[in-house]
């Protein structure tokens, strides 16, 4: 998938709910544009933006490594770690699981 497709099929998230990976916490992806992506945690509803670059760099490093740990994930985003793997869980060239720890795989077609 290319980058371009990334945000094709990010924004076909856009006005949906999801929930974390790991802890199954929702939240609402309000918005998806060329900046990036804005999300509602349904805890605390207060929205916040998550960079574009975030969700590239991060989907990048899947494609060249191969899968990627919600630790490395944080790397590319301190603060929202768990929003860029819920989002990037839903591609459909990206497959997780969570045993022992969440883990994204890309899935090559």
């Amino acid at each position: 998938m290319h980058k371009t497709n990334l945000w094709v099929n990010l924004a076909g998230l856009s006005g949906t709910s999801l929930k974390t990976l790991g802890r199954g916490n929702g939240f609402d992806i309000v918005s998806v544009d060329e900046r990036g992506v804005v999300i509602r945690p349904h805890k605390s509803g207060t929205e916040r933006m998550i960079a574009r670059g975030a969700f590239e760099r991060a989907f990048d490093a899947i494609r060249s490594r191969g899968s990627l740990d919600l630790k490395a994930v944080r790397t590319f985003n301190e603060m929202n770690p768990v929003y860029i793997a819920a989002m990037l869980a839903q591609l459909p060239c990206i497959s997780w699981g969570s045993q022992p720890k969440i883990l994204l795989r890309h899935i090559t077609r």
